[in-house]
């Protein structure tokens, strides 16, 4: 059976990046914690410089005013780096690395679905209007 689209619509589906968030995360394993932090401090300053440049340039066109979010996130994982000096820009990565993007809508379309449009009147003999439906990803939100 072949297909002919006589006319075809003009529709893109693009990502949307006000549907995306930057949330606290928190591993429910404190040894997991203590990984992370240790991994962090064993940092050199040009390193954690580094890391937090690509950081920002990640995620900056997503979300707006990143690094506050990161320094918020800090606040709440700092009692896992105290006795420690830390520079501003480690204060930074640090939130970073506690931060995780969630999606609330539209990260995957899945289970397209095709039947016939109620209302045929004014179709060619062979034609066929159709809606096409599918799913996506996503689900409520919660901010922190």
């Amino acid at each position: 059976m072949s297909l002919l689209v006589k006319k075809k619509k003009n529709i893109h589906f693009c990502a949307d990046k006000t549907r995306v968030l930057a949330k606290l995360y928190i591993p429910f394993d404190t040894d997991r914690m203590h990984l992370i932090a240790d991994r962090i401090l064993s940092l050199s300053e040009e390193s954690v410089k580094t890391q937090l440049t690509d950081m920002i340039t990640a995620f900056s066109s997503r979300h707006l005013a990143i690094e506050k979010v990161w320094a918020k996130n800090f606040l709440h994982v700092h009692h896992f780096f105290s006795g420690t000096a830390i520079s501003d820009e480690r204060r930074l990565l640090i939130g970073s690395y506690f931060t995780h993007e969630y999606a609330i809508q539209s990260t995957a379309f899945f289970n397209p679905s095709i039947v016939p449009h109620f209302n045929q009147n004014g179709m060619e003999k062979g034609s066929l209007r159709v809606i096409l439906s599918f799913r996506s990803v996503g689900g409520g939100c919660q901010i922190m």
